[in-house]
């Protein structure tokens, strides 16, 4: 019978044998699990029979900014169990004792298979997650039929998209310094109900420390002032607004920031977000984006009560583990395409 057992970093080969088919795993397994910009160390669920690993979940921990206070929260990802073991009950198992880890559990991107079990475990699902997109090239008539839709969008208008912005916006490589990113995380946070902590460490150590991927930083400015940061990603044609720093009511950098995303990228043919944040799913409206039908599924445990937990957070793509996996995976993939082995 397997029993639960405590993760030793010697088992990371092992761990990464039994996940099987992600070639980058090792390449970021150290950064995205050993240096936790919190200071966490990490604890996953081992389960172990005869010495052999057969039951594995992970878990990236965070800190939330969540109804004034900020307390600790936990990712889950990377669960697993050994193909030998599968539909013995084993995956029950794991679930229940990384319930243990930690009173707020996030899931992002819940596969349809995983939904009901997490349900039936107490996670709730939040209903503010919406994807939106914009097509510049029409190959299809069902694309073009998507094109009038973002017509429409934009000629109804949801915001006054139109006037003229007297902030300045800049695209760079790099975050800003330490103390201007801090200075607006601590200016901005409380304007949100939850959201995860977004201080300098946490976005240098997710978009400037990622081993393999790369992304750009466009910075709104005013009078010189940090008021914004978004954060972005290219991979062939395809560019994704990942994250977002800004004050809750503060439409303008919004629209600044998706209105740079096109002049930044020229020849791209789709845009993409998905955010939880009704402010900015407007702004998208407003300015030709449609709201795709699929969505990604956001589950959340919350120990102390789970309706309330599960609700008002502002969350975006780069929030979970899923944003770095698939940066990792379009990495390796230009790699492939550049004949690199």
């Amino acid at each position: 019978m397997p029993q639960v057992g405590t993760y030793k970093r010697h088992q990371k080969e092992e761990v990464i044998a039994l996940m099987g088919g992600l070639p980058f795993k090792a390449d970021i397994w150290d950064w995205q699990f050993e240096s936790n910009p919190f200071g966490y160390d990490f604890d996953p669920v081992v389960l172990e029979e005869a010495g052999q690993i057969v039951g594995f979940n992970a878990g990236m921990d965070i800190q939330v900014y969540f109804n004034g206070e900020i307390v600790p929260a936990l990712w889950s990802c990377d669960f697993f169990v050994h193909k030998n073991y599968r539909g013995k009950g084993i995956g029950q198992v794991v679930k229940n004792e990384q319930i243990k880890k930690s009173d707020m559990i996030m899931s992002f991107g819940i596969s349809n298979m995983a939904a009901p079990v997490l349900l039936k475990k107490g996670w709730v699902a939040n209903k503010d997650v919406a994807l939106f997109k914009r097509y510049k090239k029409i190959d299809s008539a069902k694309k073009c039929l998507l094109v009038i839709l973002q017509v429409l969008n934009k000629l109804l208008g949801f915001l006054h998209s139109s006037g003229k912005s007297d902030s300045e916006i800049i695209t760079t490589h790099e975050l800003s310094n330490k103390q201007e990113i801090d200075r607006l995380w601590n200016k901005v946070k409380s304007s949100y109900k939850k959201i995860v902590v977004r201080n300098y460490d946490y976005l240098h150590w997710k978009y400037e420390k990622h081993p393999l991927a790369k992304y750009l930083f466009l910075e709104v400015r005013h009078n010189n002032e940090l008021k914004a940061v978004g954060v972005v990603r290219e991979h062939n044609g395809q560019v994704k607004l990942i994250d977002l720093l800004a004050h809750a009511d503060d439409s303008a950098s919004r629209l600044c920031i998706i209105k740079q995303l096109e002049i930044n990228f020229p020849s791209s043919h789709l845009f993409i977000c998905t955010t939880t944040d009704h402010l900015l799913q407007k702004s998208f409206l407003s300015l030709g984006y449609f709201k795709a039908w699929d969505k990604p599924r956001f589950f959340v445990r919350a120990e102390h009560d789970n309706q309330e937990g599960a609700m008002d957070w502002f969350l975006m793509t780069g929030d979970s583990d899923g944003e770095l996996l698939s940066a990792s995976s379009d990495s390796y993939s230009i790699i492939a395409d550049n004949g690199v082995e």
